[in-house]
């Protein structure tokens, strides 16, 4: 009998015990699961690349990471080249971009890990070679002497790798372009001389022509009208002459200078059939003074700029003081037109 208690006591102790166990397992809280790695990049997206391209490096950090996680990527591109991972980087060489207008990309990242796998897209974009900028360096419009020449236009180019050229077409027959011989920025404007008493003028449209295009500029050239063969300028008259001052297109021109009442030069018919009379008249000085016509004309002629003072002039006369180039020798001839200004003696 007493055997059979304590079984019993035993029993309900072991059956004690297993209750507490059971009770005890139900209150354990269970490891959470394993959340997803998450990559973040460590610089900017969209990845914005120069026009000139060059070595990057792409770093990111992962959250969550697993042990064994492995880092690729690949694009579709072909201007991005030599694509490889190290770590949690990625390196990149990106070719430069030789148009104009900016382009575009994806660079897809993948980090690794086991039969997992979690993605990032990286967004390039590589900007196009900007729009070169031409500007001229000279005043304009262009002004040119009557003489005409070579007239360097020299340009400020900038953005371009010196690959541009300019030229440029007139339409008119008085001007041409050429290169310069050594710079690029220069074009070589060659005018003809005018031998017009008018300017004349022109616009031309000089091009700089580069690899995305051409740049158009419009010039305006204007050359300057020829200068008179003499510009007489009436300085002083008295009551018995004038002094007048000859200024000759050509310095070294040889001329004649004089003065006649004003009536004689208008009375005839052309200024031309005047000429013919004047040298018909400096022969007939040279026989009255039994000089040569070279001691006539040393005696009423010069050369350069002058100031002539001409007397013996009746007063309150209305005149001309005239001019005109000739041939220095023993017969001379007219070169020019007859050139002439009014004046009245005092």
């Amino acid at each position: 009998m007493l055997k059979f208690a304590k079984m019993w006591v035993i029993l309900f102790a072991l059956s004690g015990v297993m209750a507490g166990c059971s009770d005890d397992d139900d209150n354990v809280t269970p490891p959470a699961p394993q959340e997803k790695p998450v990559l973040k990049p460590s610089f900017e997206n969209p990845f914005k690349v120069a026009s000139a391209g060059g070595d990057f490096t792409l770093t990111f950090t992962v959250e969550n990471p697993v042990v064994g996680g492995v880092l690729s990527a690949s694009t579709g591109a072909e201007w991005i080249e030599t694509l490889r991972t190290d770590d949690l980087s990625v390196m990149s060489a990106i070719l430069t971009n030789k148009a104009y207008e900016e382009r575009r990309a994806k660079i897809e990242v993948v980090y690794s890990y086991g039969k997992e796998k979690t993605a990032y897209s990286v967004e390039v974009i590589q900007e196009g070679l900007r729009e070169p900028e031409v500007k001229p360096e000279f005043e304009m419009p262009v002004m040119v002497e009557a003489g005409g020449g070579d007239v360097e236009l020299k340009f400020m180019v900038r953005n371009d790798a010196g690959k541009g050229r300019l030229s440029a077409a007139s339409g008119v027959d008085w001007l041409s372009f050429k290169s310069h011989e050594t710079d690029d920025r220069i074009l070589v404007a060659s005018v003809l001389p005018n031998e017009t008493d008018a300017e004349r003028r022109v616009e031309v449209t000089v091009s700089y022509k580069h690899e995305g295009g051409q740049i158009d500029i419009p010039v305006e050239i204007i050359q300057k009208k020829q200068m008179p063969f003499f510009m007489i300028e009436i300085l002083e008259t008295t009551s018995d002459g004038v002094r007048a001052r000859v200024t000759p297109r050509d310095p070294e021109m040889f001329y004649v200078a004089s003065a006649v009442e004003k009536c004689m030069i208008d009375g005839y018919e052309s200024e031309e059939r005047f000429l013919e009379d004047e040298i018909k008249y400096l022969h007939s000085m040279s026989d009255m003074f039994g000089q040569s016509m070279l001691e006539i004309l040393d005696s009423i002629g010069a050369r350069g700029t002058q100031e002539i003072s001409i007397t013996t002039i009746p007063s309150q006369m209305e005149c001309y003081f005239f001019v005109y180039g000739a041939t220095y020798e023993e017969n001379p001839k007219v070169l020019t037109p007859l050139f002439k200004e009014v004046f009245t003696t005092k």
